[in-house]
Protein backbone atom coordinates (compact mmCIF):
# COMPACT_ATOMS: atom_id res chain seq x y z
CA UNK A 1 0.00 0.00 0.00
CA UNK A 2 2.89 2.06 0.60
CA UNK A 3 4.64 1.43 -2.46
CA UNK A 4 1.34 2.55 -4.57
CA UNK A 5 1.11 5.30 -2.49
CA UNK A 6 4.55 6.59 -3.57
CA UNK A 7 3.61 5.99 -6.76
CA UNK A 8 1.15 8.41 -7.09
CA UNK A 9 2.95 10.76 -4.96
CA UNK A 10 5.67 10.76 -8.06
CA UNK A 11 2.39 9.79 -10.85
CA UNK A 12 4.10 6.93 -11.55
CA UNK A 13 1.64 3.91 -12.41
CA UNK A 14 1.54 1.30 -9.29
CA UNK A 15 3.35 -2.03 -8.89
CA UNK A 16 0.34 -3.69 -6.70
CA UNK A 17 -3.27 -4.26 -6.90
CA UNK A 18 -5.40 -5.42 -3.90
CA UNK A 19 -6.60 -8.99 -4.27
CA UNK A 20 -9.36 -10.63 -1.81
CA UNK A 21 -7.83 -13.63 -1.44
CA UNK A 22 -3.78 -13.06 -1.30
CA UNK A 23 -4.13 -9.25 -0.35
CA UNK A 24 -1.38 -6.67 -2.43
CA UNK A 25 -0.26 -8.68 -5.42
CA UNK A 26 1.79 -7.72 -8.38
CA UNK A 27 0.08 -5.86 -11.49
CA UNK A 28 0.56 -8.37 -14.21
CA UNK A 29 2.67 -7.00 -17.67
CA UNK A 30 -0.50 -7.25 -19.63
CA UNK A 31 -3.00 -5.76 -17.26
CA UNK A 32 -3.58 -2.14 -18.41
CA UNK A 33 -2.29 -0.90 -14.95
CA UNK A 34 1.41 -2.09 -16.03
CA UNK A 35 3.81 0.26 -15.94
CA UNK A 36 4.80 1.29 -19.11
CA UNK A 37 8.23 1.51 -20.72
CA UNK A 38 9.42 4.64 -19.80
CA UNK A 39 11.21 6.27 -16.47
CA UNK A 40 7.83 8.31 -15.82
CA UNK A 41 5.44 4.93 -15.33
CA UNK A 42 7.62 2.67 -13.38
CA UNK A 43 6.15 2.67 -9.94
CA UNK A 44 7.36 1.80 -6.27
CA UNK A 45 7.42 -1.85 -5.27
CA UNK A 46 9.19 -4.66 -2.64
CA UNK A 47 12.33 -6.11 -4.26
CA UNK A 48 12.21 -9.88 -4.89
CA UNK A 49 14.16 -12.07 -2.54
CA UNK A 50 16.73 -12.43 -5.49
CA UNK A 51 17.01 -8.91 -5.70
CA UNK A 52 17.43 -8.40 -2.38
CA UNK A 53 20.38 -10.91 -1.82
CA UNK A 54 22.18 -9.44 -5.14
CA UNK A 55 21.82 -6.05 -3.51
CA UNK A 56 22.94 -7.06 0.09
CA UNK A 57 25.75 -9.26 -0.89
CA UNK A 58 27.36 -6.80 -3.38
CA UNK A 59 29.41 -9.04 -4.91
CA UNK A 60 30.47 -10.86 -1.92
CA UNK A 61 30.54 -14.34 -1.56
CA UNK A 62 31.15 -14.63 1.79
CA UNK A 63 28.36 -15.40 4.86
CA UNK A 64 27.94 -11.50 5.22
CA UNK A 65 28.90 -8.37 2.95
CA UNK A 66 31.67 -7.80 5.27
CA UNK A 67 33.06 -11.32 5.27
CA UNK A 68 33.00 -14.39 7.16
CA UNK A 69 34.04 -13.15 10.79
CA UNK A 70 30.25 -12.75 12.91
CA UNK A 71 32.48 -10.74 15.35
CA UNK A 72 32.53 -7.88 12.53
CA UNK A 73 28.40 -7.18 12.62
CA UNK A 74 28.78 -5.40 15.39
CA UNK A 75 30.30 -2.76 12.78
CA UNK A 76 27.64 -3.47 9.99
CA UNK A 77 24.58 -3.73 11.82
CA UNK A 78 22.15 -4.07 15.03
CA UNK A 79 21.21 -7.77 15.90
CA UNK A 80 21.00 -9.23 19.53
CA UNK A 81 24.71 -8.53 21.24
CA UNK A 82 24.19 -4.44 20.26
CA UNK A 83 20.79 -3.33 20.01
CA UNK A 84 19.65 -3.32 23.40
CA UNK A 85 16.26 -4.96 22.44
CA UNK A 86 14.94 -2.40 20.17
CA UNK A 87 15.50 -1.41 16.40
CA UNK A 88 17.55 1.56 15.84
CA UNK A 89 17.63 4.51 13.16
CA UNK A 90 18.68 3.61 9.57
CA UNK A 91 21.89 4.25 8.58
CA UNK A 92 23.64 4.49 11.86
CA UNK A 93 25.83 1.43 10.93
CA UNK A 94 28.57 0.80 8.09
CA UNK A 95 27.23 0.29 4.61
CA UNK A 96 27.62 -2.58 2.34
CA UNK A 97 29.87 -1.76 -0.83
CA UNK A 98 26.80 -0.81 -2.92
CA UNK A 99 26.25 1.84 -0.46
CA UNK A 100 22.98 0.10 1.21
CA UNK A 101 22.72 0.25 5.15
CA UNK A 102 20.45 -2.31 7.81
CA UNK A 103 21.09 -5.32 5.12
CA UNK A 104 22.25 -7.12 8.38
CA UNK A 105 19.99 -6.69 11.56
CA UNK A 106 17.74 -3.99 12.59
CA UNK A 107 14.33 -5.28 10.87
CA UNK A 108 13.66 -7.86 8.56
CA UNK A 109 12.84 -6.39 5.47
CA UNK A 110 9.94 -8.05 3.34
CA UNK A 111 10.09 -9.30 -0.36
CA UNK A 112 7.62 -9.33 -3.06
CA UNK A 113 7.96 -13.01 -3.27
CA UNK A 114 5.48 -15.60 -1.52
CA UNK A 115 7.53 -18.14 0.34
CA UNK A 116 8.24 -21.72 -0.76
CA UNK A 117 11.24 -23.83 0.55
CA UNK A 118 11.54 -25.88 -2.69
CA UNK A 119 11.23 -22.97 -4.87
CA UNK A 120 14.85 -22.50 -6.52
CA UNK A 121 14.86 -25.90 -6.98
CA UNK A 122 12.65 -25.62 -9.92
CA UNK A 123 12.86 -22.09 -10.73
CA UNK A 124 14.50 -20.35 -13.38
CA UNK A 125 18.15 -18.97 -12.51
CA UNK A 126 17.40 -15.69 -14.29
CA UNK A 127 15.58 -13.10 -12.23
CA UNK A 128 13.14 -15.61 -10.65
CA UNK A 129 10.12 -13.85 -8.60
CA UNK A 130 8.71 -16.11 -6.60
CA UNK A 131 5.80 -18.65 -6.10
CA UNK A 132 2.97 -17.41 -7.98
CA UNK A 133 0.91 -17.75 -4.30
CA UNK A 134 1.09 -18.78 -0.79
CA UNK A 135 0.22 -17.86 2.30
CA UNK A 136 3.60 -16.36 3.68
CA UNK A 137 6.02 -13.98 2.01
CA UNK A 138 9.88 -13.95 2.17
CA UNK A 139 11.53 -11.52 4.52
CA UNK A 140 15.56 -11.32 4.57
CA UNK A 141 18.20 -9.74 6.95
CA UNK A 142 17.35 -10.84 10.23
CA UNK A 143 16.47 -8.12 12.93
CA UNK A 144 17.70 -6.52 16.30
CA UNK A 145 17.38 -9.54 18.20
CA UNK A 146 18.65 -12.36 15.89
CA UNK A 147 21.67 -14.37 16.51
CA UNK A 148 24.36 -13.26 13.56
CA UNK A 149 23.74 -16.96 12.28
CA UNK A 150 20.17 -15.42 11.11
CA UNK A 151 21.47 -12.11 9.78
CA UNK A 152 23.65 -13.70 7.10
CA UNK A 153 23.11 -12.40 3.35
CA UNK A 154 21.48 -15.99 2.15
CA UNK A 155 19.40 -16.47 5.32
CA UNK A 156 15.98 -17.30 4.35
CA UNK A 157 12.38 -16.12 6.51
CA UNK A 158 8.92 -16.17 5.81
CA UNK A 159 6.32 -14.66 7.80
CA UNK A 160 2.16 -14.19 7.05
CA UNK A 161 1.54 -10.53 6.17
CA UNK A 162 -1.38 -10.28 8.34
CA UNK A 163 1.14 -9.89 11.28
CA UNK A 164 2.85 -6.75 12.68
CA UNK A 165 5.76 -6.76 14.61
CA UNK A 166 8.31 -4.10 15.63
CA UNK A 167 11.34 -6.33 14.08
CA UNK A 168 9.63 -6.11 10.37
CA UNK A 169 10.05 -3.05 8.20
CA UNK A 170 11.25 -2.83 4.02
CA UNK A 171 12.39 -1.09 1.36
CA UNK A 172 11.25 0.11 -1.45
CA UNK A 173 13.07 -0.18 -4.84
CA UNK A 174 11.82 1.08 -8.95
CA UNK A 175 13.45 0.36 -12.11
CA UNK A 176 15.26 2.47 -13.80
CA UNK A 177 15.56 2.85 -17.93
CA UNK A 178 17.82 3.97 -20.44
CA UNK A 179 17.19 6.54 -22.68
CA UNK A 180 16.48 3.86 -25.18
CA UNK A 181 14.31 1.79 -23.18
CA UNK A 182 16.34 -1.63 -23.07
CA UNK A 183 19.10 -1.59 -20.42
CA UNK A 184 18.00 -1.78 -17.15
CA UNK A 185 19.09 -1.20 -13.37
CA UNK A 186 17.23 -1.28 -9.74
CA UNK A 187 17.26 1.19 -7.47
CA UNK A 188 17.04 0.45 -3.54
CA UNK A 189 16.88 2.89 -0.76
CA UNK A 190 17.98 3.99 2.00
CA UNK A 191 21.50 5.88 1.90
CA UNK A 192 23.07 9.65 3.30
CA UNK A 193 24.67 11.06 0.59
CA UNK A 194 24.52 11.94 -2.94
CA UNK A 195 26.52 11.92 -6.07
CA UNK A 196 27.00 14.90 -8.85
CA UNK A 197 25.24 15.00 -11.70
CA UNK A 198 26.41 12.41 -14.12
CA UNK A 199 27.96 12.98 -17.76
CA UNK A 200 26.13 12.37 -20.73
CA UNK A 201 24.75 8.84 -21.32
CA UNK A 202 27.31 6.44 -23.06
CA UNK A 203 25.36 4.83 -26.50
CA UNK A 204 26.16 1.43 -25.53
CA UNK A 205 24.95 -0.23 -22.02
CA UNK A 206 27.88 -1.44 -19.40
CA UNK A 207 28.44 -5.18 -19.00
CA UNK A 208 26.75 -7.05 -15.78
CA UNK A 209 28.67 -7.44 -12.87
CA UNK A 210 29.41 -11.13 -12.30
CA UNK A 211 29.98 -11.93 -8.59
CA UNK A 212 32.52 -11.79 -6.81
CA UNK A 213 33.66 -8.36 -7.49
CA UNK A 214 35.12 -6.33 -4.84
CA UNK A 215 33.72 -3.11 -3.16
CA UNK A 216 36.07 -0.73 -5.83
CA UNK A 217 34.56 -3.06 -8.24
CA UNK A 218 30.87 -2.27 -7.27
CA UNK A 219 31.17 1.09 -7.01
CA UNK A 220 32.53 1.35 -10.44
CA UNK A 221 29.81 -0.37 -11.77
CA UNK A 222 27.44 1.83 -10.44
CA UNK A 223 29.02 5.10 -11.71
CA UNK A 224 29.43 3.21 -14.94
CA UNK A 225 25.37 2.69 -15.34
CA UNK A 226 24.38 6.07 -13.95
CA UNK A 227 26.29 7.18 -16.71
CA UNK A 228 24.57 5.21 -19.14
CA UNK A 229 20.95 6.03 -17.61
CA UNK A 230 21.54 9.22 -17.70
CA UNK A 231 20.80 9.41 -13.77
CA UNK A 232 23.27 9.79 -10.51
CA UNK A 233 24.17 6.66 -8.38
CA UNK A 234 22.25 8.65 -5.57
CA UNK A 235 18.88 10.83 -5.91
CA UNK A 236 16.11 11.67 -3.73
CA UNK A 237 12.85 11.19 -4.18
CA UNK A 238 9.67 13.45 -3.55
CA UNK A 239 9.39 11.96 0.15
CA UNK A 240 13.28 12.61 1.09
CA UNK A 241 14.07 8.86 0.49
CA UNK A 242 17.60 8.37 -0.89
CA UNK A 243 17.40 6.02 -3.91
CA UNK A 244 21.02 4.02 -4.48
CA UNK A 245 21.48 2.57 -7.96
CA UNK A 246 21.78 -1.26 -8.17
CA UNK A 247 23.79 -2.15 -11.40
CA UNK A 248 22.71 -5.10 -13.22
CA UNK A 249 24.57 -8.26 -12.28
CA UNK A 250 25.07 -12.24 -12.06
CA UNK A 251 25.37 -14.14 -8.33
CA UNK A 252 25.22 -17.53 -6.75
CA UNK A 253 22.33 -17.50 -4.39
CA UNK A 254 21.93 -19.34 -1.49
CA UNK A 255 24.35 -20.60 1.52
CA UNK A 256 27.22 -22.84 1.12
CA UNK A 257 28.21 -26.36 2.61
CA UNK A 258 30.22 -23.94 5.19
CA UNK A 259 27.25 -21.77 6.35
CA UNK A 260 24.87 -24.86 6.47
CA UNK A 261 26.99 -26.42 9.10
CA UNK A 262 27.44 -23.32 11.00
CA UNK A 263 23.18 -22.83 11.17
CA UNK A 264 23.28 -26.88 12.03
CA UNK A 265 26.03 -26.11 14.69
CA UNK A 266 23.45 -23.54 15.92
CA UNK A 267 20.44 -24.69 15.63
CA UNK A 268 19.00 -22.28 13.79
CA UNK A 269 19.20 -24.22 9.90
CA UNK A 270 14.97 -24.73 9.40
CA UNK A 271 14.92 -21.84 6.66
CA UNK A 272 18.22 -21.82 5.10
CA UNK A 273 18.60 -21.86 1.36
CA UNK A 274 19.97 -24.96 -0.07
CA UNK A 275 23.27 -24.53 -2.17
CA UNK A 276 21.32 -25.19 -5.36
Amino acid sequence: QFCNWLSDQEKLKPCYRQDAKTGWIPVPPSSPLAPDPSPLSLGYRLPTEAEWEYACRAGTTTQFSFGDDPAMLDIYGWFNKNAAGSAHAVGTKVANPFGLFDMHGNVYEWCQDFYAGDYYSKSSPNDPIGPSSGSARVSRGGHWNNSPVLCRSAFRHNYAPVNRHNHYGFRCVRVSLAPDATALASSAAPAPRVAPPPAAPPATSPKPLVAPFDANAAKAGQAAWARHLGTTVEQKNTVGMTLVLIPPGEFLMGSSPEEVAWGRKSGEDDKMLPTD
